[in-house]
Order: structure tokens, then C-alpha cells, then sequence
């Protein structure tokens, strides 16, 4: 062969390996394009998957909470009103007609009787205040106030609960739809969930089982169990629900908490006793002592010691 047909023969070689190469990196091309379109669909599957259930666990939350608003609802009767004696800031007492929807409201039947005779203390300011200085409970009204108290007192605990443990995103779109798809995995094998996600739902549900055991305690307190439709709506919307935005929900346990202490004020004006808002206002801070445990402080009023617990509660050391 001549050196011309060598060349010819170089350069169609060369041309072959080129077009051998060209070959090779298109059908790489389609071969990815192909596991791309996969992966596509796969991705996309998985966030119909995804979807599903964020719309089964809606479904499910929807219909919890209309299972149980239906029980409560089938379940009560009108209420009755309530008439109690109670005693104004001056010490009078006063027969009044407690709203049933709401106890701090009430309604006064006929005038007030003054006391049998008032005294004037110090303010520990130099000032002075009026004290009821006459006719005291009998020893059936002091223990109905004590259990009042008392009452209130547990009320103040689990609200404090709530508000300890409580978190916002609870109350958020994206926070429902973490906690149910981490519902959806523990019924479906409970050791699918990481420790994390475990402490989280778990810590989640707590909180949800504390705000509707509240819900249902306010409203036997209220009414013994007894309520009409229209109230239990009323009441329901009052208190802080697993329905609310974080801001409302946060309203409302605030309001909650401030009307406990406006209640043991009065409780304790009846029970001719120093009100917690005064022993707050008044009192002198006494740091002449170790505090016991889990108490917060210590205040002196009136010639008198008390102590306030982490919960906010007042007694007399």
C-alpha cells in the first residue's frame, strides 16, 4: 500500500474512534436522562405518599375534635343559675347570681348588708387601709370557701402545666403536620421513630392531653356537667384550645391565669384574710432566711409571714 492509502486508512480510523466515542457519550446521556426521569417520579411519589397522610392525619385531628365536641354536646343539660353570698372590697355582703358561662361575672339580687363593724389598719406606707373588723363566715361557709380554694388553686397548676409545656409550633399548620406524620409512623411500627422525633411527639401529646383535661374540668366546674349547647360553645371559645393560633392560645391561658387571682383575692377578703394581690403590692421582701424548697419568695405584711410556691400561690408561714 502506498503511503496515500496509508493515510487514508489513518484517517478513517481516526474518524471511526470519534464517532465510536460520540456514540458512547449519547447513550450515556439517555441512560441518566433516564435515571433522572426515575428519580423524577420516585420524588414525586413520595411526596404524593407524604401528602396522603398529611391529609389523612387532618381528617383524623378533625374528626377527633368533632367526636369529642359531639359527646359533650349530646351529654349536658341547661344550667342552673347559681346564687352565692360574697363580700365587696369594703366588706359588705352581697347575694348575686353567678353566670353560669362565666364565673367571674355575676348579677346582684336586692342591696348589700354592711358588717357589724370595720377597722382601720396600716398600709405598711403610711397609709392606711379598711379591714373588716365584724361578722366573719360561719364555719360551713369558711369550709365552702376552702374547698373554693382549693379548687382554684388546681386549676392554677394545671394551667401552669400547660403553660410550661406548652410550644408554638403546636399550634401551626407546619407543627400539625409533624406531629401527624409522626403519629401516622407509631401506628404504624412505633420504632420507626428516631429518639428525637420520640421525645418530641411524645412531649406533644402530653401537652395536648393537659389542654383538654383542662377543658373538661373548667366546664364541670362551671356546671357540673350540665350545659346547654349554646353554652358549651361559649365556654369552649373562652378557654385555651388545641384549636387556637399561638397568640390566642397564649391570650387566653394569660386571662385565665389573672382571673384565678382576682377569684383568691375574693376568697380570701371573705375569709377575712390579706389577699394574694396585697401581700404582692404590700408586702416586705424578708431575706433574713433560707427559702424552704420550691418556694420563691417570703414577704412580711400586717406583722404577718407568708411564702409564695412556684405555682404562684400564697400561705401563711
Amino acid at each position: 500500500m502506498t503511503g496515500f492509502g496509508y493515510a487514508l486508512a489513518g484517517l478513517a480510523k481516526g474518524v471511526g474512534y470519534a464517532g465510536l466515542e460520540q456514540a458512547k457519550a449519547k447513550r450515556s446521556a439517555t441512560l441518566q436522562a433516564l435515571r433522572d426521569k426515575g428519580l423524577i417520579e420516585r420524588m414525586e411519589m413520595q411526596q404524593d405518599r407524604l401528602d396522603e397522610r398529611a391529609e389523612a392525619n387532618r381528617t383524623h385531628q378533625t374528626a377527633e375534635r368533632e367526636a369529642a365536641q359531639a359527646f359533650q354536646l349530646e351529654n349536658t343539660k341547661p344550667a342552673k343559675p347559681i346564687i352565692q353570698t360574697i363580700y365587696t372590697e369594703d366588706g359588705r355582703e352581697q347575694k348575686v347570681i353567678i353566670d353560669p358561662n362565666d364565673p367571674t361575672k355575676f348579677t346582684p339580687i336586692g342591696g348589700s348588708k354592711a358588717p357589724s363593724g370595720l377597722e382601720l389598719e396600716s398600709d405598711g406606707k403610711g397609709g392606711v387601709r379598711i379591714a373588716t373588723g365584724g361578722k366573719r363566715l360561719s364555719a360551713t361557709g369558711d369550709k365552702a370557701v376552702e374547698e373554693k380554694i382549693l379548687n382554684v388553686q388546681e386549676e392554677r397548676l394545671r394551667l401552669n402545666s400547660i403553660r410550661d409545656s406548652v410550644k408554638d409550633e403546636y399550634l401551626t399548620w407546619t407543627g400539625d403536620l409533624k406531629n401527624g406524620a409522626n403519629w401516622l409512623r407509631a401506628k404504624i411500627d412505633p420504632n420507626s421513630l428516631s429518639d428525637e422525633d420520640r421525645k418530641n411527639y411524645t412531649a406533644y401529646t402530653q401537652w395536648k392531653q393537659n389542654t383538654l383535661t383542662n377543658v373538661n374540668l373548667t366546664i364541670q366546674s362551671l356546671t357540673g356537667a350540665a350545659m346547654g349547647v349554646d353554652e358549651a360553645k361559649r365556654i369552649m371559645a373562652s378557654l385555651p384550645g388545641l384549636e387556637d393560633d399561638a397568640i390566642a392560645f397564649k391570650a387566653k391561658l394569660d386571662g385565665a391565669l389573672a382571673e384565678i387571682d382576682k377569684k383568691l383575692d375574693l376568697y380570701a377578703r371573705q375569709r377575712g384574710e390579706t389577699p394574694p394581690s396585697a401581700i404582692e403590692q404590700d408586702g416586705t421582701a424578708d431575706t433574713s432566711k433560707p427559702l424552704p424548697a420550691d418556694i420563691v419568695q417570703r414577704k412580711v405584711v400586717g406583722g404577718k409571714t407568708y411564702i409564695q410556691d412556684k405555682h404562684g400561690n400564697w400561705f401563711e408561714e
